[in-house]
């Protein structure tokens, strides 16, 4: 008995190690870690070296931050906005962000992110190689692994998106609930296509119900709704 709840303690003090109680980041503004799965790494702005993350690191304007194969990792920006980043993936927080402004800016340079972003004035701006995603309180995908085309897809609420192409960038396009697109290299969006039902029924889990109370089994249910809906977008 007594090794059981040594054994319980344990694990419950490994999990806390790597799990940032959500309740000690909404009064910041400032973009934070709080889930890493795997190998994380992060270049601070201006720097070469790709340094392992910590789960309760700041990023600034201007930092990187990537996963390597089989790694994840969660973001709460500065408006408060959660991003799920997926293996492979690597984003940079610009370095010319207005830190005055209610916004957050991301740059994905590769790979796929789910977010998560607040319902209120503040507003989240995903931009990839092809496109320039606006969101206001909106539950969506981006998927730029292809440097030559990026996918949308929409779960909740609405997100505007747009070439980085001249040409195109006066016409965006306006994703309603359900709704995807792709946009290709230099060219405008492609109409919208209905986003596939199991994907829709599969919302992106709220990371910041998780709390330390229930932690291990409310990762473990995280892990394994975020992997449904990851092979729900690749069987599309």
């Amino acid at each position: 008995m007594t090794i059981t709840l040594l054994l319980l303690f344990w694990l419950c003090h490994q999990a806390l190690a790597t799990e940032l109680d959500t309740d000690e980041l909404e009064i910041e503004s400032v973009s934070r870690i709080f889930f890493i799965e795997g190998l994380v790494s992060v270049k601070e702005k201006d720097g070469t070296a790709w340094d392992t993350a910590e789960v309760g690191q700041t990023l600034a304007p201007g930092d990187s931050l990537k996963t390597g194969e089989d790694s994840r990792a969660t973001v709460k920006l500065a408006n408060s906005s959660v991003c799920r980043i997926k293996e492979l993936t690597e984003f940079l927080i610009p370095p010319d962000r207005n830190t005055e402004e209610k916004c957050s800016v991301i740059e994905i340079i590769t790979g796929i992110l789910w977010a998560k972003a607040k319902k209120t004035e503040d507003s989240l701006t995903i931009n990839t190689p092809n496109s320039v995603c606006g969101v206001r309180g909106t539950e969506f995908t981006v998927d730029a692994m292809d440097e030559d085309a990026t996918e949308i897809n929409v779960l909740d609420g609405e997100v505007e998106v747009k070439s980085k192409d001249p040409k195109f960038s006066a016409t965006p396009l306006r994703l309603q609930p359900s709704q995807g697109t792709m946009i290709q290299k230099n060219r405008a969006p492609l109409m919208p296509w209905k986003v596939r039902m199991k994907i829709q029924n599969r919302k992106f889990k709220d990371f910041e119900k998780i709390r330390s109370g229930n932690l291990l089994k409310a990762t473990r249910n995280l892990l394994v709704e975020i992997d449904s809906l990851e092979q729900a977008l690749e069987n599309q």
